[in-house]
């Protein structure tokens, strides 16, 4: 399992006929990860073609026929030649790279720099070759000094491996993130232009030398507190940066400022709405992100998913041109389920002659797929929608919807085709579980809990016997075989086992070596709604309190009463509450009869 190829997201080019899918794979034989980017079309199921990244790096479009390949501190440009109608010829790959990569630019040196965004031109064109009369824009985050200064970053770095010491001094938390201390760096965004000269037959991309730090003009940075959770949203006009901010386009905030975290900020391809995803508590990370949508127009916002119980993990705006209703496909986890939902943006909120309900009611988003976990859902322009899914059975694949259909506010596909292969070969013949779900009532209220089994190869059949006999012939009574079981518990503790390809958790790796697998989700698992997600203080001393408390107001069996009123102890102590107190409460809010505890040998603190 570790040698497979594990494939990330697909993303689509912006003609949304080709994709491109990063994948890395382990080798036993040369102890190394290579990297490789597959490069598929969307309209055929003919494998893709390789372009292997030697030395690592990111890609991103930079149109539709050429990719941009960021490594160490280069940027190179990878022109593709596709022609649709190979394939159809007989020829034996259609997607072809004419010439080799060239370079378009080099970043200052030691900058780092990282997660690329590429305000390229969204439009479709006769001919891939050919560009808006567009700005094109390339925004990127850098670790850089307090002087946010990309091109001293390298003279810093080595006075500070100079410095003649090892010494690290602190004066605030946190010092160390996982394993790498705090230093004075910092991450910063970063913007630069991308210019292309050329015609619709061809031409080049180079690299622009000025550098605009994006938040400068505001009161904003990319925080390095992690007590506070609050994430400010602001809009900024990246423009001709030589020339600042012209016309009074100045930033602004969207979020009002009292918000917990903000993440998925997306804008829809007519530029006039930003949606993205929203918490109420700051300093809760695990609170329920709502779907906000702001009108640049108005300057009004809503809260489209206030009413739905999910947890919003990812955004996309139809592609759907100048509709006056948006359809909106969002992810979220659903039942140990990721999701894809779609939901259509009312009158109400659309149009200004449209009058508001006093109780406005918004559509609840309707799920379009129902299995595995799915990641970046697009949407393409001709209504179609790529997104890559995964399973307990494989790693991701990606997978194009089309025949786009409209009932009652939402969006549904009649057809979905499997576009990419991956693990496939690799997986023939392993007869991996796809994992059965089962419900039960859990210990507190009654809750309905989720959980996976996982049956190890040959459970179940005919010959599922004992070898009892001493010869290791099977006895006639026909005895059920005993299985080792194991049960495993996620971690978060706000997470959850879903239908997902995973190297490091897989349950499979388990079954495979014959043991029947149990995973449940208990109460602080996500995608089960709010309410059970916030189900869980104390989660595992509390578990065992209403475990002991059910068995000893069934039985009255003295060791599970000592057991609760153990538990009722320790957290007295820990909490330094009077234990009298907390054990009346208990009592009260738990069940627990009183004439059980005053059974026990542990004496009441007063």
């Amino acid at each position: 399992m570790l040698s497979m190829p594990r494939p990330g997201s697909g993303v689509a080019n912006p003609d949304g006929d080709l994709v491109i899918v990063p994948v890395s794979q382990y080798s036993f034989e040369t102890k190394k990860t290579n990297k490789t980017i597959y490069i598929s079309p969307l309209d055929s199921t003919v494998n893709p073609i390789e372009f292997p990244l030697v030395n690592g790096g990111e890609a991103f479009w930079l149109d539709s026929r050429t990719l941009g390949h960021v490594v160490n501190k280069n940027i190179f440009a990878v022109t593709l030649n596709y022609d649709a109608t190979g394939f159809a010829a007989g020829s034996s790959s259609f997607v072809r790279v004419p010439r080799a990569p060239y370079l378009v630019g080099s970043f200052p040196m030691g900058s780092g720099p990282t997660n690329f965004k590429f305000t390229g031109s969204k439009k479709v064109h006769a001919s891939p070759n050919q560009k808006d009369d567009l700005q094109h824009i390339l925004v990127f985050s850098a670790n850089v000094y307090p002087d946010d200064d990309l091109n001293t970053v390298k003279e810093q770095d080595e006075k500070w491996e100079n410095r003649g010491n090892s010494a690290l001094v602190y004066d605030e938390l946190f010092v160390r993130h996982w394993d790498e201390y705090a230093t004075d760096k910092k991450t910063r965004l970063f913007s630069v232009e991308l210019n292309w000269k050329g015609d619709s037959l061809g031409g080049t991309w180079t690299l622009g030398t000025d550098y605009f730090k994006v938040l400068e003009h505001t009161e904003h940075s990319i925080s390095s507190t992690r007590q506070k959770t609050r994430v400010s949203l602001v809009l900024l006009v990246l423009f001709r940066m030589s020339t600042s901010f012209q016309g009074g386009l100045v930033p602004r905030e969207l979020t009002i400022g009292h918000q917990g975290a903000t993440h998925l900020s997306v804008f829809s391809p007519d530029g006039r709405w930003v949606a993205w995803a929203e918490m109420a508590e700051d300093g809760y990370e695990s609170d329920r992100a709502v779907l906000v949508l702001y009108d640049l127009k108005t300057n009004k916002r809503w809260y489209l998913t206030q009413d739905w119980d999910r947890s919003v993990q990812s955004i996309e705006f139809a592609n759907d041109g100048d509709g006056s209703n948006p359809t909106v496909f969002v992810t979220a986890s659903e039942h140990a389920y990721a999701k894809v939902f779609s939901f259509t943006i009312p009158d109400f909120v659309t149009s200004e002659a449209v009058s508001k309900p006093k109780q406005p009611k918004f559509p609840t988003p309707k799920a379009i797929t129902h299995s595995g976990s799915v990641h970046g859902a697009q949407a393409l322009h001709n209504g179609k929608l790529v997104f890559s899914r995964s399973s307990y059975s494989g790693p991701n694949i990606v997978y194009l919807a089309s025949g786009v259909s409209t009932a009652d506010g939402n969006v549904n596909f009649t057809r979905v085709e499997r576009i990419t292969q991956f693990g496939v070969k690799e997986l023939k013949g392993k007869l991996l579980d796809h994992g059965e779900q089962f419900w039960f009532k859990g210990a507190e209220m009654g809750r309905d809990v989720q959980g996976w089994v996982f049956k190890p190869h040959g459970y179940g059949s005919s010959g599922d016997v004992a070898d009892d006999s001493a010869d290791g012939t099977k006895k006639h009574d026909k005895k059920e075989k005993k299985w080792p079981a194991v049960f495993l518990i996620h971690g978060g503790p706000q997470g959850a086992w879903e239908d997902g390809w995973s190297t490091r958790w897989n349950p499979n790796v388990f079954a495979q070596q014959g043991y029947f697998v149990i995973a449940v989700n208990p109460t602080g698992s996500t995608g089960f709604g709010q309410d059970y997600r916030v189900s869980m203080p104390h989660p595992l001393g509390k578990m065992f309190f209403l475990l002991n408390r059910n068995r000893a107001m069934e039985s009255g069996d003295h060791t599970a009463v000592e057991s609760v009123y153990q538990y009722l102890s320790n957290f007295a102590k820990q909490h330094g509450l009077n234990t009298k107190i907390v054990r009346d409460q208990l009592v009260a809010e738990y069940g627990v009869p009183a004439s059980l505890l005053e059974q026990t040998r542990l004496k009441v603190v007063p």
